[in-house]
């Protein structure tokens, strides 16, 4: 029954964000495949926020919004050094996990 609550969940975000079947379902396979992950997501599922529990490279999804925010900003200046410097490096050290 979670399993199906969770695949629902998923189906409707794909959807609203015009994913592909094969994205949703290549997404489940990895969530499912990461129990920290998936209670990361179901604890975001559940309440609408974030439990910051789960650490990927020592980030937190939170650290991510964050990274992407700042970087984000008009008139942000200076030239990234690292990969983990830009939105995207954060993003994928966050989610690779999930979505390799």
């Amino acid at each position: 029954m979670e399993r199906e609550r969770i695949e629902s969940y998923v189906g409707k975000l794909c959807t609203q964000a015009g994913e592909s079947g094969e994205f949703y379902r290549n997404f489940c396979e990895n969530l499912f495949a990461d129990e920290e992950i998936c209670r990361e997501f179901v604890h975001y599922m559940e309440n609408g926020n974030f439990a910051c529990q789960a650490k990927v490279g020592g980030y937190t999804v939170v650290d991510v919004m964050i990274c992407r925010s700042i970087i984000s900003r008009p008139g942000l200046t200076g030239t990234p050094r690292e990969p983990e410097e830009t939105a995207e490096g954060c993003c994928c050290l966050l989610l690779t996990r999930c979505l390799r």
